[in-house]
């Protein structure tokens, strides 16, 4: 597998990845609605809000380390700005995307914490029922997500190292 990613993350036009790049964002997409929907489904089961909510809980160091997923995009940021039709117009598209971003990362956070309190676990896929179909679809979807999105986001990185070896060769 890291043979193939590894050929695979040196393709130099990104574009090729479009396809990929839905791909990821669907599987994201089908992720967030099935746990909110058991996540709500729990919420009226149990008839509110868990008792047991930390402002600041035992796992919050762990958040840190995992939060830095919500950057991983931040890299083809600027080389999709060069290839838009009208970059003068991206800014505002930046901002709407950056914003529903914050919304929905807010709004499931909030959701899921809400509702298991401090049993949640690392992952929220471990307060899903484990036995359900469709929770065991999700870790597959979270899975081809990370295939997808790695030769998006690896290769501002590999053209930057690339530049840095050139510009010390020479």
């Amino acid at each position: 597998m890291t043979v193939a990613m590894t050929g695979i993350a040196w393709v130099r036009d990104i574009t090729k990845f479009s396809f990929a790049f839905l791909v990821g964002v669907l599987c994201l997409a089908f992720t967030w609605f099935t746990v909110m929907f058991f996540t709500v489904k729990q919420l009226k089961e149990q008839g509110g809000i868990s008792p047991n909510i930390e402002p600041i809980g035992r796992n919050y160091p762990i958040m840190i380390s995992f939060s830095i997923y919500s950057f991983e995009g931040i890299g083809i940021v600027m080389p999709i700005m060069q290839t838009t039709a009208v970059p003068e117009r991206f800014g505002t598209i930046l901002i709407a995307a950056i914003s529903t971003l914050i919304g929905l990362y807010l709004i499931f956070s909030m959701t899921t914490y809400l509702t298991f309190g401090d049993q949640t676990g690392q992952f929220i896929t471990d307060n899903l029922p484990q036995d359900n179909i469709l929770c065991m679809i999700i870790k597959l979807a979270i899975v081809l997500n990370l295939i997808c999105s790695y030769p998006i986001v690896i290769n501002p990185c590999n053209t930057i190292l690339e530049g840095a070896v050139v510009s010390m060769i020479n």
